[in-house]
């Protein structure tokens, strides 16, 4: 079986979420054959795949010895559950960076295929009126809003990023659909986005219009407009209330609620780390460390508590490998801010984007390739 298509059968299906989250979904049956394929290849891992995917690993061995100890101590399985997400996230990469590596074109050319069938069918679903909400933020068949938006966020990154063929299509459907999301990190996320990348290329902006570009660009105003005029009435819905969200101050939006407060008074975990896990249905055990029901909701909190001094260097490490990439703040800035209010690690695309950054940070001339 063509392991591109099972690529492009994932992506296009990465929004069917029937089962809860943390339960295995359609399209997580896509990449596990698809990773049977590679094992059944059974090519050597190349040096770029080790140089890429080493500081990951390392990164994954304090986790796995983290939560080993605390599943012991707090005789809870849930510890192990994020184990087997980080590792269900490297085996991903590893895949996904192998096929890229194989034959880049072919792979840009079925994700690319991939992502405008997901946006297609979600729009189709919007203009019928189907999906789920929850207090008036639309979903679709995603587990929940702030996925939703995550996901299209990391869209928009990844079609940018690898410069794939209908990378303005993407985004302005992505976009679109984060706005019916009503999420106000999503929206605050993707203008950062936007503005970074207005200034870094404001100057060749100016000679695209000037060249044949000004076609492309005319092709995506144009669809840019069309869209607008008939989405006008929701986008202005959702728009609005995602605005007057920002007004809100809700239990969920304080500081103790998203955890931050954790590292001032338990300072020892900081240190030591106190594992990712303890919670079963929103409840924590009563051994607990923290004697909260909430769990740390930012990735940054999240990996400074759970992995104490050695965990969060493991991790600097993984951000210093990709430093050397000239691009390298158009898209961790954007990562970085979603990650101060949500926790991105458990989610495929965030790795991704960042394998992907420290292999261009050693290959900007490939990046330059593919522009």
């Amino acid at each position: 079986m063509n392991m591109y298509i099972l690529v492009l059968l994932y992506f296009s299906l990465r929004s069917f979420f029937i089962l809860p989250n943390g339960f295995m979904q359609i399209f997580d049956l896509f990449f596990i054959l698809n990773f049977f394929l590679y094992i059944l290849k059974r090519k050597k891992i190349s040096s770029e795949e080790i140089r890429c995917l080493t500081p990951f690993v390392l990164f994954i061995g304090i986790v796995c010895i983290v939560n080993i100890m605390w599943s012991i101590y707090d005789e809870s399985f849930s510890y192990l559950k994020s184990i087997i997400f980080y590792f269900y996230n490297l085996f991903f990469v590893l895949v996904n960076l192998r096929l890229f590596l194989e034959n880049g074109p072919l792979y840009r050319k079925y994700l690319d295929k991939a992502v405008l069938i997901n946006l297609v069918i979600n729009l189709v679903l919007l203009t019928l009126g189907l999906g789920r909400q929850w207090q008036g933020r639309s979903y679709l068949y995603f587990g929940d809003p702030n996925q939703m938006s995550y996901f299209y966020v990391s869209t928009i990154l990844i079609s940018n990023l690898l410069n794939l063929k209908n990378k303005n299509i993407i985004s302005i459907l992505s976009l679109l659909l984060i706005i019916m999301t009503s999420s106000r990190s999503g929206l605050l996320v993707i203008s950062s986005y936007y503005i970074l990348l207005i200034i870094k290329s404001r100057n060749s902006l100016i000679k695209k219009i000037q060249t044949k570009n000004l076609k492309k660009i005319i092709v995506t105003i144009f669809i840019f407009i069309s869209f607008l005029t008939i989405y006008h009435q929701e986008i202005n819905e959702q728009l609005a209330f995602t605005i007057s969200r920002f007004g809100e101050s809700g239990d969920d939006d304080t500081l103790f609620s998203r955890g931050w407060d954790r590292i001032y008074f338990y300072p020892k975990y900081v240190i030591l780390g106190s594992g990712e896990g303890g919670y079963e249905d929103g409840q924590k055990f009563s051994k607990s460390v923290f004697h909260s029901t909430l769990e740390t909701h930012s990735t940054w909190a999240n990996i400074i508590l759970s992995y104490g001094v050695l965990g969060s260097f493991l991790f600097l490490n993984i951000i210093y490998k990709f430093l050397k990439y000239r691009d390298w703040y158009l898209y961790f800035i954007p990562l970085f801010l979603n990650g101060l209010s949500k926790v991105d690690t458990r989610q495929t695309t965030f790795w991704f984007i960042i394998i992907l950054m420290i292999y261009f940070s050693k290959n900007n001339n490939q990046k330059e390739k593919i522009q």
